[in-house]
């Protein structure tokens, strides 16, 4: 299996101007990906989902963040599901912190994502 590649996928459903933060790990060979997404509408939870393209008409900016070895899936999924959430813009910037502690993603990737959040979010 080749090198996965790791993007944060920034997402707004027409008519909305919230923003939400999917992390997408992407199969070249496959052209397909995994969407880690935290699901606030039936309560909190990480889903992968796969078969999901790039090219759907609510993703508004894709951002790749690094390559990333198959062999460190199994981490990703762990630390996807240990990390707490109270929104998805925090819970991906805290995501990438764990991911950047344990070099799986460059220096100084968690507090460019972290600068990035919404802070005037409407939602708790």
């Amino acid at each position: 299996m080749s090198t996965l590649r790791f993007y944060i996928a920034v997402i707004s459903w027409p008519g909305s101007i919230l923003r939400h933060w999917v992390p997408v790990l992407w199969n070249p060979d496959r052209k397909e990906g995994s969407w880690y997404h935290l699901n606030t509408l039936g309560g909190y939870d990480v889903t992968l989902r796969d078969e999901e393209y790039f090219e759907a008409e609510e993703v508004r900016e894709v951002i790749f963040i690094s390559e990333f070895s198959p062999d460190n899936r199994t981490e990703l999924n762990a630390t996807c599901r240990r990390t707490e959430y109270d929104s998805c813009q925090t819970w991906v910037s805290t995501l990438l912190f764990y991911l950047e502690r344990d070099h799986l993603v460059p220096e100084g990737t968690y507090i460019s994502w972290l600068n990035r959040r919404d802070h005037t979010r409407p939602w708790p």
